[in-house]
């Protein structure tokens, strides 16, 4: 039986060619191509090239319009709308760019360094920010205001004393920074904010540097376990406290096996211990506002006791916050330095 019907000269033709094309190139469905047996399989990641550009990539008509600013460290520009094609310029936080009324999905097409490039939406902003400085910082107000946006015109959103620290993100906007202070992300105007903390001593109030405060600022624990130990005497108010209600439970005292460290010591533990150890200036135990319980690798059953999943160690987890005592989320099981005898007195 023939494979066409004999009427039909042009549908014989075209079958004819269909099979040619099958049996030296594959055969073509829905515009791919099949390879036939015994062809070279494609290069793999190799892009098929099409007429017809991608959905995501079609540019659209956009209303927006003037300037705005890189919100991101360092922010990459693309040659079209995608991560596929090639980055072709960089700029830094505050940079502005303009838009050009063009856009593809959350791709704009924008003017920078006098160039026609595309970038990621998301890391622009209206405001400029521009990039400052990090580390730590302390306010230097009694009370202070931190706000959800650069200006008195946001609403307040958290409120801090005397002395509590900060951490500086790298971003501001006109005299305003934004920090990280009680585990969430704000901005508070940096007049208030001080390279030294303020700290109440037995006789005066007065601004000290981590690692040398004076006798005056410490107080020493009331129990010893294998050594006299000293920590700030607002944080031993309430260890004291804490302790007493540990001692109901256990019959014992916490074992504070490690308290203030002078900025020396510091520098002693940090030669031993390297990237475990703090950088010295940085450690709570240089605020008086740290302490270490027997660590389970040097002081055995002691130290088990309060190790992760200890009933001791769990108990101080639970009930320390209640008094301001902490293990914080880095020294925890799965934190970046998992270390369950370090407690930390939070301001």
């Amino acid at each position: 039986m023939p494979l066409w019907p004999r009427s039909s000269t042009t549908s014989r033709r075209s079958l004819a060619r269909g099979v040619a094309a099958w049996i030296g190139v594959g055969l073509v469905v829905g515009g791919f191509a099949v390879p036939a047996a015994g062809a070279a399989p494609a290069e793999p990641g190799a892009p098929m090239v099409s007429r017809t550009a991608a959905a995501g990539d079609v540019a659209r008509a956009s209303s927006s319009t003037g300037m705005r600013y890189v919100n991101t460290a360092s922010l990459v520009f693309r040659s079209g709308p995608s991560t596929r094609y090639p980055v072709v310029a960089r700029a830094p936080q505050g940079k502005a760019v303009k838009l050009l009324g063009k856009s593809s999905g959350r791709w704009v097409y924008v003017q920078v360094y006098n160039k026609k490039r595309w970038v990621y939406s998301t890391y622009l902003s209206h405001k400029r920010y521009v990039a400052s400085s990090t580390g730590m910082r302390f306010v230097n107000a009694s009370s202070l205001n931190f706000r959800s946006g650069p200006s008195t015109g946001y609403s307040v959103v958290t409120r801090a004393p005397q002395g509590k620290a900060v951490k500086l993100l790298g971003k501001s906007y006109g005299g305003w920074v934004y920090v990280q202070v009680y585990g969430k992300k704000r901005w508070v105007y940096a007049k208030y904010l001080a390279t030294k903390r303020y700290i109440s001593t037995s006789r005066t109030r007065q601004w000290f540097s981590n690692g040398r405060l004076p006798a005056s600022a410490l107080c020493t624990v009331g129990w010893r376990w294998r050594s006299t130990e000293k920590i700030s005497c607002k944080a031993n108010k309430d260890l004291t406290r804490l302790n007493s209600a540990f001692r109901d439970r256990f019959g014992s005292n916490i074992p504070v096996d490690d308290g203030y460290r002078t900025y020396a010591q510091q520098v002693d533990v940090r030669e031993e211990y390297g990237y475990w150890a703090a950088v010295p200036g940085t450690s709570n135990h240089g605020w008086g506002a740290a302490i270490d319980l027997p660590d389970h690798r040097f002081h055995g059953a002691t130290g088990a006791r309060y190790t992760f999943g200890a009933t001791r160690y769990e108990w101080l987890k639970k009930n320390g916050p209640k008094y301001g005592w902490v293990n914080p989320a880095w020294a925890q099981k799965y934190g970046s330095k998992p270390e369950p005898w370090h407690f930390e007195y939070v301001w």
